[in-house]
């Protein structure tokens, strides 16, 4: 029962150690996107539209990530 144990700690910490790093890799890349105020102009109304239509994320989608990544590690 104990080497059951053991062994169920020792994936469990591999995971922690998985997801910690694959955050990690995720904010990363996260950050180094070029998504600041001064790099980019407004987007207006059509660009909001065109986002729907074709499915590519908004800025406001964008944030929502880059928020529960930051919630994710913060967790972790």
């Amino acid at each position: 029962m104990g080497h059951l144990r053991r062994a169920i700690w020792e994936t469990y910490q591999y995971n922690q150690r998985y997801i910690q790093g694959q955050v990690k890799c995720i904010y990363e890349v996260i950050l180094d996107l070029p998504i600041g105020e001064r790099d980019r102009k407004r987007r207006g109304v059509m660009a909001d539209i065109l986002s729907r239509v074709t499915g590519l994320a908004s800025k406001d989608d964008v944030q929502a990530v880059i928020h529960i990544l930051e919630h994710i590690q913060t967790g972790v």
